[in-house]
């Protein structure tokens, strides 16, 4: 069935929503329907897409020093950070984790970042 067709939430529920692959196929039906909403669609897709390439160039130059550890076959690289206003200014505390060489875990980034419930998880 042409996307022209198919409900917009349907669309927006399986492409944006539950970030299902868009197939060259689907992606042409997208371009070539008239209603505002598929180009909405489309436009959200595409800057997803634009996201996740900034976010891999952006992980690949953090990662730039353990890929030079992993590459000489250092295997247990660890990670720091510290959370806490400052060691003058109150409690600081500090970390380290090692995780395998291309482990990626969604949403695991800036503890500052994240909301209270999502930081505790």
């Amino acid at each position: 069935m042409p996307s022209h067709r198919r409900p917009l939430a349907d669309l927006k529920r399986r492409y944006l929503d539950e970030g299902l692959p868009l197939t060259a196929a689907a992606e042409e039906e997208l371009r070539c329907d008239p209603r505002a909403g598929a180009r909405t669609i489309l436009q959200s897709i595409e800057r997803r897409r634009a996201e996740a390439r900034a976010e891999g160039q952006r992980l690949r130059t953090m990662l730039r020093y353990e890929r030079a550890l992993w590459s000489e076959g250092i295997q247990r690289v660890a990670g720091v950070d510290e959370a806490g206003m400052s060691p003058l200014a109150g409690p600081v505390v500090a970390a380290a984790v090692i995780l395998p060489e291309g482990c990626r875990i969604p949403g695991v980034d800036d503890s500052k970042k994240l909301d209270a419930s999502t930081r505790g998880r």
